[in-house]
């Protein structure tokens, strides 16, 4: 027989069904992710530094360097599987939000922001802040928006079970809403900043705190279009969202874009217009998918 138990609740049960954990135990768990993932953030930005690495050339960069910068998507993962098992004394896969999830599902998730990334693009080519370029490669934009999102998934996985599967939904439960979007949006965002500052990752002409402030408020909007889709649908959705994200950036907009003279201040993850369409997404996903603060304070789903 087909369940009558609403989205809503079937998600509130998920994250009920975690440890059981304490507000000391969660501040714990907490605050040895955050310890973990920083010192092993620091370990491979210090190899990745080493061995001279360049997000901007990867392809050319010595094995070594670049599989620490991939390893760093890899972190929060082990970041928060050290603090379940240091906290509880065992690792419990319920609470991560890895329960089925469906098609229509999936399909929302990686349209909604496929939409938000090639809308920045469009209107990027549409005002002529940047000129675009289908005829040097048209079949790049067909694998970017399909096959190319699968390598995408794998470094997702790593980051969404860190960031959403322990850190929201534990800020959830002793936490209101905007707390939970903004602590772990700004903490997000805050470790890929070497990827900014130390690795080339701020285009070349553009101040780096200028990047910095435009890539915070993109990946913090993701955030919590990532967040009300893990507390709402669970992790799946949320990982082909966030490789849908990398994939049409990387692989769609930026290779058929020509530079102008200021399309790097618009254009990209440190431009103005992905940090706009991104607020904009954001603002009308969570209109339809909210996320509310309970009588006692913490977070549930619901309108």
């Amino acid at each position: 027989m087909r369940s009558t138990t609403p989205d809503h609740v079937t998600a509130l049960v998920e994250d009920l069904a975690s440890p059981a954990a304490s507000r000391s135990e969660i501040r714990k768990e907490l605050t040895i992710f955050g310890v973990v993932q920083l010192l092993l953030t620091v370990l491979t930005t210090v190899v990745g530094l080493q061995q001279g690495i360049d997000v901007q050339h990867l392809e050319d960069g010595p094995p070594l360097g670049v599989t620490a910068l991939l390893l760093m998507a890899l972190w929060p993962t082990v970041a928060a599987l050290v603090a379940r098992r240091t906290v509880h004394g065992r690792i419990r896969w319920s609470g991560w939000g890895l329960r089925r999830t469906t098609l229509r599902r999936l399909g929302a998730a990686w349209a909604v922001i496929l939409l938000t990334v090639l809308a920045s693009g469009v209107v990027l080519w549409a005002t002529e802040l940047g000129g675009l370029d289908l005829a040097s490669d048209p079949v790049a934009p067909v694998l970017g928006l399909t096959v190319m999102v699968l390598p995408f998934l794998v470094l997702a996985l790593g980051e969404e079970l860190g960031w959403r599967g322990l850190v929201v939904t534990r800020l959830a439960q002793v936490s209101r809403p905007r707390t939970v979007v903004l602590a772990t949006g700004i903490a997000w965002s805050a470790g890929h900043f070497q990827l900014l500052v130390l690795f080339g990752g701020t285009p070349e002409g553009v101040p780096t705190l200028y990047a910095i402030v435009m890539f915070t408020i993109a990946l913090t909007a993701l955030g919590a279009i990532l967040a009300s889709m893990q507390l709402h649908w669970g992790i799946w959705p949320a990982c082909v969202a966030h490789a849908v994200w990398n994939a049409t950036l990387y692989n769609v907009v930026e290779p058929v874009t020509v530079d102008g003279s200021v399309t790097t201040w618009f254009s990209t993850e440190t431009g103005a217009l992905l940090a706009a369409s991104s607020v904009v997404t954001a603002v009308l996903w969570w209109r339809r998918y909210p996320l509310r603060r309970t009588p006692d304070g913490v977070t549930a789903v619901g309108g």
